[in-house]
């Protein structure tokens, strides 16, 4: 049987909201703090900002999910955090666009070859017309 593989928080949040049904604004409020907006839990669950000890205990109580589960998926996301310093970037490609993780990791990944491409072919051309006027 295939070992089931650790997730981070930002998946975590965002499977336990979509479950629930919740809209970001309507975990803010329930969260009842002030300080935590629309904004804030979009931002948890792109992995931009991670929530505090205080709020992974009020979402564990919203959630009916343990503290320990969310500390856990938090050391998870720290982890590949570290491991994959681009990454920073792709999670902000995320939050702007609204789009998931390995979307916006094709995405980025489609642009840069496209890039590359162009470059190549500019390249050619430019070496093509350097050749010419030689002649």
């Amino acid at each position: 049987m295939k070992e089931k593989q650790p997730i981070g928080i930002e998946e975590l949040l965002a499977n336990l909201r979509h479950q629930k049904g919740y809209t970001y604004l309507e975990v803010a409020t329930k969260l009842n703090d002030r300080s935590i907006t629309e904004k804030t839990v979009k931002k948890w669950e792109k992995g931009l900002i991670y929530p505090d000890l205080t709020i992974i205990y009020q979402l564990s109580e919203l959630y009916l999910v343990s503290s320990e589960e969310f500390l856990q998926a938090k050391q998870v996301s720290f982890t590949q955090g570290f491991n994959s310093i681009h990454l920073e970037g792709i999670k902000w490609i995320c939050y702007f666009l609204d789009i998931t993780l390995k979307a916006s990791i094709i995405m980025t990944y489609t642009i840069l070859f496209l890039l590359l491409l162009v470059s190549f072919l500019a390249f050619t051309f430019l070496c093509s017309q350097v050749n010419k006027s030689m002649l």
